[in-house]
């Protein structure tokens, strides 16, 4: 075996940590003043013009804790199961106000445009998905749906993996020469269920975790991951109710919590009440509530009036 001389590699070793972007750096507080005053004119500006920093969730309140629009990163939703943490991801990618590439890895995309329809055009989905419209109609409603919605791309994970140079490559091509863009994983386990591995759920989680951290930073956006509960805190949720690993909770920018309410509506077209909670915020204070109501007819969340 070969004995490698660790003090002549040690200056190219260095020099190509060095050139590489995405390796550690030392920033002296006394040199960041350039880029303080960069990031607070872009933020001026984006203030006074009414234009959005980055993509945000569309509820007023929540946005404003959060620091006005999802920071880079990873971002949790975390529910019990049929609160309707799909439809509130879908709400979220369509009205974020940049484009959105959603990694669905559970529904198809054609049910997840059905959905997408529902609520843009206000239509039950019933109606979309029993066949009772016509061709001509059904079509009209999808294309006023992508009149407001054009910049919503599905990537297909029901059928494979979706490994994180398809979700990398598919971002870019999503995001095109726009600032800013989102990414929706939903769900993160059953994204990292996927993986061609034989490694326990908790490795694969946490690879899963790390990667997509890696990601955030490297294409400087958001990425917002769908999350199963843990038995331990199905109903009431919480920062560790995230299921499988404590990176979660640690790992995240933000966690939200989606909760239904204990009332059962009385029929399929009635609104349901929701809570969300920011249950944890790098950017803001943690701890506050969203009162919703969800109507599951339309696919629909919308803010309780009179918060």
């Amino acid at each position: 075996m070969t004995n490698l001389n660790t003090e002549s590699m040690s200056g190219a070793i260095v020099r190509e940590l060095t050139c590489d972007p995405s390796s550690p750096r030392v920033v002296r507080l006394r040199d960041m003043l350039s880029i303080w005053k960069e990031d607070a004119a872009l933020r001026h500006e984006a203030h006074s013009n009414k234009r959005l920093l980055g993509p945000i969730t569309g509820f007023e309140k929540l946005d404003k804790s959060i620091g006005g629009s999802l920071s880079p990163g990873l971002h949790f939703l975390t529910g019990d199961a049929g609160t309707g943490k799909t439809a509130l991801a879908l709400q979220i990618a369509a009205e974020c106000g940049f484009p959105a590439l959603f990694i669905t890895c559970e529904m198809q995309p054609l049910e997840l445009a059905r959905r997408v329809v529902a609520r843009i055009t206000r239509t039950y989905l019933s109606r979309i998905k029993t066949g009772e419209l016509s061709s001509e109609e059904s079509a009209a409603l999808f294309a006023k749906t992508v009149d407001a919605v054009p910049n919503l791309v599905f990537g297909d994970a029901t059928r494979g993996y979706a490994d994180p140079d398809f979700i990398w490559r598919s971002a870019q091509l999503t995001k095109d020469e726009s600032d800013h863009a989102l990414i929706v994983v939903d769900s993160i386990h059953s994204w990292v269920d996927r993986a061609d591995t034989a490694a326990p759920e908790y490795e694969r989680l946490n690879f899963g975790i790390a990667t997509l951290l890696r990601m955030a930073t490297g294409l400087n956006c958001p990425i917002l991951c769908v999350s199963e509960r843990n038995r331990a805190n199905r109903e009431e949720g919480g920062l560790s109710s995230g299921a499988g690993s404590r990176k979660i909770e640690y790992a995240a920018e933000s966690q939200i919590d989606l909760n239904r309410k204990p009332e059962v509506a009385a029929s399929w077209q009635d609104d349901v009440r929701m809570t969300l909670c920011l249950v944890k915020n790098r950017n803001g204070a943690a701890g506050i509530h969203v009162d919703l109501l969800f109507n599951g007819a339309r696919q629909e969340f919308r803010v309780l009036e009179n918060q």
